[in-house]
């Protein structure tokens, strides 16, 4: 099945206080391998939110050795230590209602698009 993924990547809040976090917007399925069968995908909000928080930790610690890091994070000990923080912290993950209004969806992915991260 190959679904529809958009993601931005924020570093501040509405408050434009510092807050990283990341908007990702999928449709609710996809088009199955044929590509002429549409088919139906449910999210588990239980289930999805420490998935979410494994992979994205997963990806950056697997990352290490090509980011650039600040001298309180330069060796893998350091960097590991700071991710197995982050790991016992509760991750936010929101589930909006599915939408049927293309205009609503178009106008709130392009409010995310135009804004620096």
């Amino acid at each position: 099945m190959t679904p529809g993924i958009f993601t931005a990547l924020h570093t501040f809040g509405r408050d434009l206080k510092w807050n990283v976090h990341v908007h990702l917007s999928t449709t609710r399925g996809g088009l199955c391998a044929d590509q002429t069968t549409w088919q139906s995908l449910y999210f588990a909000k239980h289930s999805l939110m420490p998935m979410w928080r494994y992979e994205i930790i997963n990806l950056l610690r697997n990352a290490y050795e090509t980011l650039t890091l600040p001298p309180t994070l330069s060796t893998y000990t350091l960097w590991n230590r700071w991710l197995d923080q982050h790991y016992q912290k509760p991750w936010i993950v929101h589930l909006a209602k599915a939408s049927k209004n293309h205009q609503k969806n178009v106008n709130y992915l392009g409010r995310y698009i135009k804004r620096p991260p």
